[in-house]
């Protein structure tokens, strides 16, 4: 019966680091950097929301400033056959500061009937124009530009991570089958 020795057993404090591959090299360096890639992506993600909300909310205010809402009363029937969320351009009138009646042209959702008021903005000309932005609109700019950048900035790094991965299981099977060839000649025999 053999009985090993302290002195003989492997030291495991000793044992150096197991050989790698250049691939598992480029590997760990690429995930590290695409791993820092996508955590500035985020910061970059929550600063473009912040600075297009920001620039909503100013546009907004700017608008608020240069429209005038007014109370238009449709006087056309509606649209027959369009659908409830469809918009469409019905005919309405209001009435100015000095008290006139001016007719206009109006957007509105689904078929409301004749004689329905409605909110219309008109600039400093008397043209209809689109309401100012309201701070959820500006919630909804922001949100959605941040996400979105979040969104194809991942996509881009998970593209770049697949490439990557590919190239280096190539390089890998390419390696795998030069060894095996060396190996299975003295394996086989066939060297002799």
């Amino acid at each position: 019966m053999s009985v090993v020795q302290p002195s003989q057993q492997p030291d495991p404090s000793r044992a150096g680091p197991l050989p790698r591959r250049s691939t598992d090299r480029v590997e760990d360096a690429a995930a590290w950097l695409l791993t820092a890639a996508a955590l500035f992506l985020m910061l970059g993600a929550v600063f473009v929301g912040v600075g297009l909300h920001a620039d909503t909310v100013d546009r907004g205010r700017s608008a608020a400033q240069d429209r005038t809402p007014v109370a238009a009363v449709l006087v056309d029937a509606p649209v027959p056959f369009v659908p409830a969320g469809w918009v469409t351009t019905r005919s309405a009138r209001y009435v100015d500061a000095v008290g006139g009646e001016q007719d206009i042209s109006v957007q509105v959702a689904g078929w409301p009937p004749a004689g329905v008021t409605v909110q219309a903005w008109l600039d400093r000309d008397g043209r209809v124009v689109d309401a100012p932005s309201t701070p959820a609109d500006a919630v909804v700019v922001g949100t959605s530009a941040g996400v979105g950048t979040a969104i194809v900035g991942l996509v881009v790094l998970g593209v770049a991570w697949l490439g990557l991965r590919r190239w280096l299981d190539h390089r890998n099977a390419v390696g795998w089958a030069r060894e095996w060839y060396r190996v299975e000649l003295e394996w086989s025999g066939r060297n002799r």
